[in-house]
């Protein structure tokens, strides 16, 4: 099939969460045979400091999809508009409307690009992008959620949520989709209530397992993007967790990577704690211990530190909050607690049995071979249908 896959977020360089996601997933229809071409839809960004991010993105995506990257620019008008908007709905409203960032020429362009490439389906990404789904003529549309937005204010205990949505606007836009993808089970099961009409898929993210040695040493491993959830997460594991751990094993290490980095440069100042920046090989940063967390308590979407981790053969501790709708929850190969001294106990438990690791690796190994065959299946069952 000749499949057109529409987004306002790059793919390139793959250091958010979103990004990945997307990637992962054109991936996979790639290795099923589809030929998978990229709308990427760019706006001008809303600061200078994010200028040179965003030209760095869109020039590395371009180079990844080379004659498969289609571009369409927002007019001057449509940016003062969106603009306009943001600022509006961020002074003055509790809450967004689902059609906020659409751009009025988005369809038209589409339509024209349908006329030439001529595909046999498109997945349009996140909900504020459904309305283009009224105008094109592509046989088979669905929305690729990423995350849900009812409530999310309160769901998120932050007043001025950016995007939150009352009821009926999510519902207006997941019903001008046949089909939806949701990226965990409890959005599958708001998404059917919003949209009882609509087929549900349910898609969370395929992940190669990557096989790794037991690492001889007492190091912790947390890779992380830089939004306010992870970084309270990673505040509440070092105030009531990691003091105590280190006082116990002072060789203990806490290795952090990701964008997080640049927002908690104070924390490198505290014993055991090491600052990675950025990290270009993943694979190469998880091996550095045998232990990962994800002590995020806080948002919506699907829990992807949750699900990295495994697929590297690590050890994973996480809040509770951190398996909500990830796939088969009550076998996933995950230690699961809200109290400090569980953390700490799970962690000098495993420092102290390496025959407990490999079981571990072992169970992570068959969880993310089940869990990509059911991604497998929820694709094809979409293209089939």
């Amino acid at each position: 099939m000749n499949i057109l896959i529409v987004s306002k977020c790059p793919t390139h360089p793959t250091t958010a969460g979103n990004r990945m996601l997307i990637l992962s997933y054109a991936e996979l229809l790639k290795r099923q045979g589809h030929d998978i071409h990229f709308l990427f839809v760019s706006s001008r960004p809303l600061s200078k400091i994010n200028a040179a991010n965003a030209i760095e993105s869109r020039e590395k995506t371009r180079s990844y999809w080379k004659d498969r990257f289609h571009e369409y620019k927002l007019t001057t008008i449509e940016n003062i508009l969106y603009t306009l908007r943001y600022q509006y709905r961020r002074r003055f409203c509790k809450y967004w409307g689902v059609d906020d960032e659409y751009p009025s020429g988005l369809g038209k362009f589409t339509e024209r690009l349908q006329q030439q490439q001529h595909f046999d389906a498109c997945i349009v990404n996140y909900i504020y992008l459904s309305k283009l789904l009224k105008y094109i003529t592509i046989p088979k549309v669905a929305i690729f959620t990423h995350d849900y937005y009812t409530f999310k204010d309160v769901l998120t205990d932050t007043p001025h949520c950016d995007k939150a949505l009352m009821p009926n606007e999510e519902a207006k836009g997941l019903k001008r989709a046949k089909y939806i993808f949701a990226m965990q089970e409890d959005e599958a099961t708001i998404f059917h209530a919003l949209s009882p009409k609509s087929k549900i898929y349910i898609n969370y993210s395929y992940y190669n397992y990557v096989s790794q040695p037991i690492a001889k040493n007492h190091n912790i491993v947390f890779l992380s993007g830089s939004n306010n959830y992870n970084i309270n997460g990673l505040q509440w594991f070092i105030e009531n967790i990691w003091h105590t751990v280190i006082d116990k094993v002072p060789d203990a290490k806490l290795l952090i990577g990701g964008a997080i980095c640049k927002a908690i440069t104070n924390a490198s100042n505290q014993p055991g704690i090491e600052l990675q920046g950025l990290i270009n090989d993943i694979s190469a940063f998880y091996a550095q211990g045998n232990i990962a967390i994800n002590p995020t308590y806080q948002g919506t979407g699907l829990k992807i530190k949750t699900f990295e981790a495994i697929s590297m053969s690590k050890v994973t501790i996480v809040h509770p909050h951190s398996t909500i709708g990830i796939y088969k929850k009550d076998s996933a190969p995950l230690l699961s607690s809200a109290n400090p001294e569980d953390w700490v106990s799970f962690i000098l438990k495993i420092w102290k049995n390496p025959i407990y690791i490999e079981k571990i690796k072992k169970e992570d190994e068959h969880y993310i071979a089940e869990m990509n065959t059911f991604i497998e299946s929820q694709y094809r069952a979409f293209l089939q249908d």
